[in-house]
């Protein structure tokens, strides 16, 4: 038994030289939504696996003691991984087996060689594969309860119709897009807490209760800060969020700024809605509109009674 490993290389999807770098999630995903037959195939086998489940739980009347169960179950070989690590060498050595620990990677593969070259048999190699890391996470670690049963897969709106190959790793999927950007990082997949519509079906379903939405959101703010460290200039984005923060620390800021908005939005407002922002807010208006300031706040309302 050897321990830790290396995380293995992630690959782009087959054809996808994409200049030295695996696609993003938002690249592959525009593919994958391309193939009608790969939507409709997906849609038919993830509702015949939801429905199925839902039989299957609907006979358990207990369900959700199970599923606390699991989770405490869960956490408390994890608190206790070390015992329980030490209790898989004793058995391993009283089967008759032989136990090498690794400090890291190279010295795993060293250990691995070795053995095959003097034995030549089959071995147990037991990785950390990154897990370490994730364990030290508070908010983070919960991935690790995972036990592979797919049913967050199988809930997924955006899985439904994206499948698989888009999120880019052997974990696809709401515990891909948690698992492999804490095992891999967030410059390689930084994408992928946003693979997500944080409509919390993941969670609803998962038999260990998996909080998947709290470490998709805990994610993002991982990757807003990585970003934020790494740009040299300015983000306008996070400029904007500190001075959103600043008017609304304050009541007579904010109170200002809304009659500054209702002014300010006369040109654009038509019938209660505001349908075409300008300049670099037309993105939040390309697929929605926004409400219109109303004349009167709830503020003024009260204060007039």
């Amino acid at each position: 038994m050897t321990s830790p490993a290396s995380p293995p290389e992630r690959r782009a999807p087959a054809g996808d030289a994409h200049r030295g770098r695996p696609r993003t999630f938002p690249e592959a995903a525009r593919l994958a939504l391309a193939d009608t037959q790969l939507r409709r195939n997906l849609g038919h086998a993830t509702a015949t696996i939801r429905r199925r489940r839902g039989e299957a739980v609907g006979e358990l009347p207990d369900w959700e003691e199970l599923r606390e169960a699991g989770r405490a179950i869960k956490e408390r070989v994890l608190r206790h991984l070390d015992t329980y690590l030490e209790q898989l060498e004793a058995s391993v050595e009283r089967a008759g087996g032989v136990v090498h620990w690794a400090r890291d990677a190279a010295e795993c593969n060293r250990i691995v060689a070795d053995v095959v070259k003097a034995h030549g048999q089959t071995e147990v190699v037991k990785v950390n594969n990154g897990r370490s890391r994730v364990l030290a996470d508070p908010v983070g670690r919960q991935t690790l309860n995972c036990i592979r049963c797919s049913a967050c897969l199988n809930v997924c709106p955006v899985y439904e119709r994206t499948g698989g190959h888009a999120y880019g790793s052997v974990y696809p999927g709401p515990i891909g897009a948690i698992l492999t950007p804490q095992l891999e990082g967030l410059d390689r997949a930084g994408t992928l807490p946003y693979a997500s519509s944080l409509c919390g079906a993941c969670y609803e379903v998962c038999p260990v209760k998996i909080d998947i939405p709290e470490v998709l959101v805990h994610l993002r703010g991982q990757v807003v800060g990585h970003k934020r460290a790494a740009r040299r200039v300015p983000d306008p984005e996070a400029a904007t969020m500190e001075a959103l923060a600043w008017v609304f620390a304050d009541r007579r800021r904010y109170e200002l700024a809304q009659k500054l908005a209702r002014v300010g939005q006369l040109p654009l407002a038509r019938s209660g809605r505001v349908r075409r922002l300008p300049a670099a807010l037309a993105g939040w208006t390309e697929m929605r509109d926004a409400p219109a300031i109303p004349a009167q706040t709830f503020r003024d309302w009260w204060r007039r009674r």
